[in-house]
């Protein structure tokens, strides 16, 4: 496997048959939980680092499948990390925060809609 396909699929969540960007995000948020407490500035480096590192992933990604391809979930997992940046680490918060996060990259209202 290609380091474009370990990072672009989310540790190859991408490759779940339902759902693979809840899948994605649901790795963020196991991420987010289960790493020792960093400082926000730490996670915004992390989580800066990850999005450029995921457009070079995805962009390969697109190269094998197609254009925005259901296997590149990169996008969710920063997405959901950035989420969850400058939140409490409750767990209510967290699964508020995933849950959200969810419904907001599902429907994604007026103007996102636009971005995709």
């Amino acid at each position: 496997m290609t380091f474009s396909k370990i990072i672009g699929t989310g540790l190859f969540t991408g490759y779940s048959p339902i759902a693979p960007g809840t899948a994605g995000s649901l790795l963020a948020l196991l991420i987010f939980i289960f790493i020792p407490e960093i400082s926000s500035v730490c996670w915004l480096g992390v989580i800066i680092v990850l999005f450029f590192v995921g457009v070079y992933c995805s962009t390969q990604l697109e190269k094998e499948y197609e254009h925005d391809p259901s296997q590149a979930n990169i996008d969710e997992i920063v997405g959901m990390l950035i989420s969850l940046l400058w939140l409490p680490k409750t767990w209510i918060i967290i699964f508020a925060a995933f849950f959200l996060f969810r419904i907001f990259d599902i429907v994604k209202p007026y103007p996102v809609n636009n971005l995709q």
